[in-house]
């Protein structure tokens, strides 16, 4: 039968990666999918999929949810996180990683999907935000289902793979930064410019003083600088050229990364 009509937008602050703890070795995937419907729609009684996307061990991706035209496919609120799907887009890997490892494929595809996702909506892999459901706490941009739900879910294989997806994801998107560009953070108080510099750069958050610190780092994780925010701050970080991310913080640890390129003169 066809989806049942009736969506909600969201605003994605979250990506949620899954597996469906199915079969590793079925290359149906076409199939598997369309029993994920029939399980999702028929015995849960949910409008449509879950997800909002799936992703085979071949590498391919799968729709989910139907946005049947109210928003983008990946800004519709999905049913995967114990009911807390608000600001989420859920990803699930076809396969069980309790048992077995992500496929090579599977990785990339997720790699690609997570970063045209943040790229997109102008997040860093290394974000949290506070999640509006799940009772005051922060939550990655890219978390496991087992963050936020009493589940297995994703596997312990995959959910150990996060750490380095992460910083795929991040690497994609330092390869995204175009030539001129202000990055600007969610809640479009606080911009950092410009970006690319020379080393020399401000950070503005006039009139909204958010964040209270800023530590900067280099692509091997290294911290290069530290130092307190005002509403308006020159830094001239005196570093080489190169890629390197500015971490902000609020005091009551609130977390915002940026990368920024930094070019010779």
């Amino acid at each position: 039968p066809e989806p049942k009509t009736g969506r909600a937008a969201t605003t994605v602050n979250h990506c949620i990666v899954h597996h469906t703890a199915g079969s590793n070795t079925d290359t149906n995937y076409l199939n598997i999918v369309r029993n994920i419907y029939v399980y999702h729609t028929q015995s849960n009684g949910w409008d449509d999929i879950g997800y909002n996307y799936l992703i085979a061990q071949d590498g391919t991706i799968f729709s989910g949810r139907d946005a049947q035209g109210l928003a983008d496919e990946d800004n519709i609120q999905g049913a995967h996180f114990c009911g807390k799907n608000s600001g989420t887009m859920g990803v699930c890997l076809l396969g069980n990683y309790n048992t077995s490892q992500p496929t090579p494929s599977a990785l990339q595809s997720l790699t690609t999907l997570l970063s045209w996702k943040l790229h997109k909506e102008n997040l860093s892999a290394y974000d949290s935000f506070l999640h509006p459901d799940a009772g005051g706490s922060y939550l990655s941009t890219i978390a496991g289902h087992r963050h936020g739900c009493a589940t297995e879910c994703p596997g312990d294989h995959l959910l150990a793979l996060l750490p380095a997806l992460r910083e795929s994801v991040s690497n994609q998107l330092e390869k995204c930064i175009p030539s001129s560009i202000t990055l600007q953070d969610q809640n479009s108080a606080t911009l950092l410019y410009p970006n690319p510099n020379t080393g020399i750069f401000w950070i503005d958050q006039y009139p909204n003083h958010t964040y209270s610190t800023y530590t900067i780092t280099n692509t091997l994780g290294q911290v290069m600088l530290k130092g307190k925010l005002s509403s308006f701050t020159k830094i001239n970080t005196q570093l080489q050229t190169g890629f390197y991310r500015v971490e902000l913080r609020t005091e009551n640890g609130q977390v915002s990364h940026k990368s920024f390129l930094i070019q010779s003169n």
